[in-house]
């Protein structure tokens, strides 16, 4: 939602980028606020984003102690590869 371009173009830079040794940081996951109200697409990005193996770290912005504990909930649910 927040690339810099397409998935396709976006992800082997990262891949790239992991495996020259690189900190790869997972940002704006949530589409800055825009999939709060959206159960399905954050799980979506939740999974997407951990699921490409690459990401070292996620910045992810919250508002409220139960928004912690919902994201807290989403990235459990993705199994660990």
């Amino acid at each position: 939602m927040s690339m810099d371009g397409s998935p396709e173009e976006v992800v082997p830079v990262l891949k790239k980028l992991h495996a020259a040794g690189k900190g790869v940081v997972g940002m704006k996951i949530i589409g800055e606020g825009r999939l709060r109200n959206d159960d399905a697409r954050r799980d979506e990005s939740v999974k997407f984003v951990l699921g490409l193996g690459c990401v070292h770290i996620l910045d992810v912005g919250f508002e409220s102690v139960n928004e912690i504990d919902d994201f807290a909930a989403r990235v459990r649910k993705v199994p660990v590869a």
